[in-house]
């Protein structure tokens, strides 16, 4: 069973619940993870789309494309459950 849809839902109760303003630019990162990494597999985690946001920010040399990249990786850490303890 696919876990995109569970993904996405979770995401997007997290945008509400925060701020329901958020800047479309990190929505637009977001997104473009979720759909890059679909592409390549089955679903996305929220593991594949942190280690996707952060790849692109490495990469990217323009100030304002890194502070929503950043947003948006806060964004996304923020709305991940935290690993039980073992």
């Amino acid at each position: 069973m696919p876990q995109a849809p569970e993904v996405e839902t979770n995401l997007q109760a997290f945008f509400h619940q925060t701020d329901p303003n958020i800047v479309l630019s990190e929505t637009e990162w977001i997104d473009a993870a979720v759909l890059s990494i679909e592409s390549a597999r089955q679903h996305a985690t929220n593991k594949d789309i942190i280690l996707w946001l952060i790849a692109k920010l490495e990469t990217s040399h323009d100030a304002l494309q890194q502070d929503a990249l950043r947003n948006a990786l806060e964004i996304v850490v923020a709305g991940t459950p935290d690993d039980p303890e073992s």
